[in-house]
């Protein structure tokens, strides 16, 4: 039964993966960003998502998310998807680096968050209105 809780979130996170393949062949810095996003922009919204994702706050991400994604990413998606991965990593102690990609029209922003057992690493998408339109850990 829980093997497949883990698969049905799996495949649930994976399916908000959009194009997260085509930033994966460079290095970020060989792409350009859409000149309409701002990078210090990017970085800070993907640390607000960062800070209500280690407070458990989902419906606060939930609300950020786009009109495309909110069958997909809703709070308790986020909240079976916090509850196999976070636990096991303590407590949040920081963000270590933070990186900006073009996804198509989106932007995505991988940061690299520093736990008290070990490391997670954040890919999350915003849209061209800043909404979340990709969530990733690993």
């Amino acid at each position: 039964m829980m093997k497949k809780k883990i698969i049905a979130i799996g495949l649930a996170v994976l399916m908000l993966l959009t194009v997260l393949s085509a930033c994966s062949g460079g290095s970020a810095s060989n792409q350009k960003l859409d000149p309409a996003f701002s990078e210090d922009t990017l970085k800070q919204s993907a640390e607000k998502v960062i800070d209500e994702w280690n407070s458990q706050e989902f419906d606060a991400i939930a609300a950020e998310v786009s009109e495309n994604f909110k069958d997909k990413l809703n709070a308790n998606v986020l909240k079976d998807a916090w509850n196999q991965t976070m636990p096991k990593l303590g407590e949040f102690r920081s963000i270590k680096q933070t990186e900006t990609a073009p996804n198509n029209k989106s932007a995505l922003v991988v940061a690299v968050a520093e736990y008290e057992n070990g490391k997670a690493q954040f890919t999350i998408g915003f849209d061209q209105n800043m909404k979340i339109d990709n969530f990733f850990i690993k």
